[in-house]
Order: C-alpha cells, then structure tokens, then sequence
C-alpha cells in the first residue's frame, strides 16, 4: 500500500502536496488479515492559497529598500545576461579556449562578442519578417548550404 501511495503521490506532481493522508497504525503479526484503510483530506486553506497565486511570478531578494518595478527590471536584465550566456554556449559554440598571451584572449572575446552581435542583429530582422522563425534555424539552413 505504501508503494502504491507513493507511487500516486509521484504522479500527482506538486499537487500531492494539497492532499492530507493519515495512515493507520502498523499493524502486528496478529492482525495481518484485517484490511487497512487509510484516510485522506484536501488541504482548502492551502488551495485557496495556490489558486491565488495562480499565474504570478514571485521573486525573492535581499533588495529590501528598492521599488519592486525597479526589481522586476533587475531580474528582466538577469533574464537577457543569461540569454545571451546561452546563446555564447549553444548557438555558437563558444567555449573557454585557454590562450597564453592576453592579445589573443582579447582576440577571442571581440570574436565572440561580434558573434553575438550578428546573432543579434538577424534576431531583430527575422522578427518582422518571419516571425517563427528562429536564429538557429537560419543557421542550420546556411550550414546545410
């Protein structure tokens, strides 16, 4: 039974967590034969609480003193760093590449950056034009060329 509970509660995802179970006692080698139930209850308050929140982003920061507008932008520039980071790694393929003289490793940061920049540039041109289309795309079909 408790397998089987588990396994529920595993499917059931972060919803498992909204339903109360009390299980009953374990029990001994005499009573082997009778049958074990179990209860369950669905938590309301904390219902309630999850449909409240439902659809809205919560973020948390040590910024105590700063406009909440102002922390949504932080985190929206947060966003675009670590989409660019991605792009760097993935759609380029740029990797730490271990120079020994700092003219190259500057070399190799302008390369990457003006990589970045064209990917850039062809991501606010496809925009308009196609808009499903996506930068990797592009690429794929020109590496096919």
């Amino acid at each position: 039974m408790l397998l089987k509970l588990g396994a529920a509660q595993q499917a059931a995802g972060r919803a498992a967590s909204l339903v109360q179970l009390a299980l009953p006692p374990q029990p001994t080698t005499t009573e082997r034969q009778r049958r074990v139930d179990f209860t369950f209850t669905l938590d309301t308050a904390k219902l309630r609480q999850v449909r409240r929140r439902e659809g809205r982003y919560l973020l948390r920061s040590n910024l105590t003193a700063t406009d909440p507008a102002e922390l949504w932008a932080f985190y929206l520039h947060l966003v675009e760093i670590e989409a660019a980071f991605k792009t760097l790694k993935e759609d380029l393929a740029v990797r730490p590449i271990y120079h020994q003289r700092p003219d190259r490793i500057e070399a190799h940061v302008f390369v990457a950056f003006l990589a970045y920049c064209v990917h850039v540039t062809l991501k606010a041109q496809l925009r308009p034009h196609t808009p499903g289309l996506t930068v990797r795309q592009v690429l794929d079909t020109f590496a096919a060329m």
